[in-house]
């Protein structure tokens, strides 16, 4: 008889509670639910509100406010899906109960807002990521083995698009200096997030841009370049609608991520100089793909690590490090940049 080594029990699921129960946590619980994922309390200022959607996806516990979620001894994550001027505030006060923390994109309303929120999870032990949700997505993987394997030689240009018709209403969140509104926060972030996961970081930064009457961003464009000579090109706005495509350009050929880059379903293809097809992905996961940030934060959780490698505390940073440095140079600035 031979002896075998009984496999080692699966680590506990991550017991996730949710800050903020609007359209987007909607999606994101969804996905969660779908996939597996345990969600045991969601917390609004509305207590009506957290009672209602707890109904909806069968959570057991609804709090009237965040900081008796963020107290239950039962929640491991909190997942923070408010406006992102609250977004560093709630993260901090989930992190001094020992939570670990997905935080909706935009991470923070400036860069020295994300510092001192991963600062704080460092010195408690915690996660704290980016709930960049395309970063985490499959495709994203693909685009990255083919520039790893130099299909498309060195990178030379990429061009970047997020732009589409939020809402006109001159009191809408995205509209609204006091809630962080403009294109750049809200959507922009997309594609300079991409960018940023391709190329890095710039070494300089040109940008210009049309504000509303609220003195927020309606629509930005940023070329930003390289220490290789590599150069980018991202745009944003919220009153119009672009290509909302990704192309990124090499010394010989070039991968596109086909209209929409940020929406499902997700196709990219590689195509060579001559503009053979060389290679197809179409993205085939069920539902959005939401759940992939949650199960990257529990897979860090079952490791025993904090940092990412898909989305570090440095990425997301920098990506915000670009945008104060967009919104410096088009003339927005919030309140949370005087702090």
């Amino acid at each position: 008889m031979t002896d075998t080594a009984a496999a080692a029990p699966a680590p506990p699921r991550v017991r996730w509670g949710i800050i903020a129960p609007g359209s987007i946590a909607h999606r994101q619980v969804a996905d969660m639910r779908r996939h597996g994922l345990r969600v045991d309390a969601v917390a609004s200022r509305d207590l009506a509100r957290a009672r209602a959607f707890a109904a909806e996806f069968a959570i057991p516990r609804a709090y009237g406010d965040y900081e008796h979620l963020c107290a239950d001894p039962e929640i491991d994550a909190v997942y923070i899906a408010s406006p992102h001027p609250f977004h560093a505030e709630q993260a901090l006060q989930a992190i001094a109960h020992g939570k670990h923390v997905l935080v909706e994109k935009a991470f923070a309303m400036n860069a020295a807002q994300a510092r001192a929120v991963f600062d704080a999870a460092d010195a408690r032990g915690v996660v704290a990521l980016e709930a960049m949700w395309v970063r985490y997505l499959p495709y994203l993987t693909v685009v990255q083995n083919w520039l790893a394997e130099g299909h498309i030689g060195r990178v030379r240009a990429m061009s970047a698009d997020r732009s589409t018709v939020l809402s006109a209403d001159p009191t809408h969140r995205v509209r609204a200096m006091e809630l962080g509104g403009g294109a750049l926060l809200d959507i922009g972030v997309y594609p300079i997030s991409f960018v940023q996961a391709v190329l890095g970081a710039p070494v300089a930064i040109v940008a210009r841009g049309r504000l509303t009457e609220q003195r927020v961003d309606a629509a930005a464009a940023a070329v930003l370049e390289y220490a290789d000579g590599a150069l980018a090109t991202v745009t944003t706005s919220l009153d119009t609608v672009g290509t909302n495509a990704v192309t990124i350009v090499g010394e010989r050929g070039r991968i596109e991520v086909l209209p929409n880059a940020y929406q499902w379903p997700f196709d990219v293809r590689l195509v060579d100089a001559e503009g053979t097809q060389l290679g197809a992905f179409t993205a085939s996961h069920e539902g959005r793909g939401m759940h992939f940030q949650a199960l990257e934060l529990e897979a860090l959780v079952a490791a025993g690590r904090t940092r990412s490698e898909v989305l570090s505390p440095d990425d997301t940073v920098e990506v915000l490090r670009i945008i104060d440095e967009i919104r410096r140079q088009i003339g927005v600035r919030y309140p949370a940049d005087e702090a």
